[in-house]
């Protein structure tokens, strides 16, 4: 299994976004509730056909998120804007407690003097990437240590059509050979998403 690959956040995310169980999704594809689950936890990557179906479903709904259903997610789930890296334009509940805060006020809130220094790593890392200059990235991958002093696995995307970014963290356990200060960060253009 590897933990860089995209596929496990990207199928959990558009499930949760589409509000459709494991077997919804399957009976979609005409794959099993087995396979689905099996990608989820990784074990699996999706087929080359069902990548891109996968990924043109996400790039149908992901520019009608409201941030009222994006503040509602029960994972911890960030929209930035990526003119002004560290303006958040919305959370979910589970961040909006990692920084003490309530969601709705989070709106808007510059995150910048909060971020730790794996943090402020990743955001230098993806801007200045020529994939990001040339707005190719369609996928990011990272490990880093975030304010809740634990480390998160991160998955973002760039919402299709918008300056935005919406950033999934998962929590993980401490990555061997990785400081505090550092972070891991891969970038996954389209036709890598589908390779």
């Amino acid at each position: 299994m590897d933990a860089m690959s995209p596929w496990p956040a990207l199928i959990k995310r558009l499930r949760f976004l589409s509000c459709l169980k494991q077997s919804e999704l399957a009976q979609q594809l005409g794959v099993d509730q087995g396979t689905v689950s099996r990608w989820e936890r990784g074990v699996y990557v999706p087929d080359i056909p069902v990548q891109r179906v996968l990924r043109d479903m996400l790039q149908k709904l992901e520019p009608h998120i409201k941030p009222e259903v994006m503040e509602q997610m029960p994972v911890r789930v960030l929209l930035y804007d990526l003119r002004e890296p560290g303006r958040l334009d919305c959370c979910s509940m589970p961040v909006a407690k990692d920084y003490e805060m309530d969601v709705r006020t989070m709106r808007q809130c510059n995150l910048e003097p909060l971020w730790t220094q794996s943090v402020r790593h990743m955001f230098e890392d993806i801007c200045s990437t020529d994939e990001y200059k040339t707005s190719e990235i369609a996928m990011v991958k990272a490990v880093i240590f975030r304010i809740s002093q634990k480390w998160y696995h991160i998955t973002a995307m760039p919402l299709y059509a918008s300056n935005q970014m919406m950033f999934t963290a998962a929590e993980t356990a401490p990555p061997a050979g990785l400081s505090k200060d550092q972070c891991l960060v891969k970038i996954f253009t389209a036709d890598e998403l589908v390779s």
